[in-house]
């Protein structure tokens, strides 16, 4: 997920076509598959099982407010692992 956080951060544009390709190249660097990319976004929207397309909706909140909301579930995934 940081890494994933760091490769948005570097995008030099904010569209939806961009953040997929982006999601999908990292899920590949870690043996993943479309579908868990796709899933990891949307968790991280907080849109849980949606029809709304992920991508879609972190271009329409914009850079800031989308990395703010991956910053804040990758802090509380990293402390729920830790108690755990």
């Amino acid at each position: 997920m940081g890494t994933l956080l760091d490769e948005f951060a570097s995008l030099a544009e904010w569209r939806a076509v961009g953040l997929r390709s982006a999601a999908m190249r990292v899920a590949s660097l870690h043996g993943l598959g479309a579908r868990h990319a796709e899933m990891i976004c949307s968790c991280w929207m907080l849109f849980g099982p949606s029809p709304l397309d992920p991508f879609a909706s972190m271009q329409v909140f914009g850079r800031e407010a989308t990395l703010a909301r991956c910053e804040q579930a990758l802090r509380s995934f990293s402390a729920n692992l830790m108690v755990s």
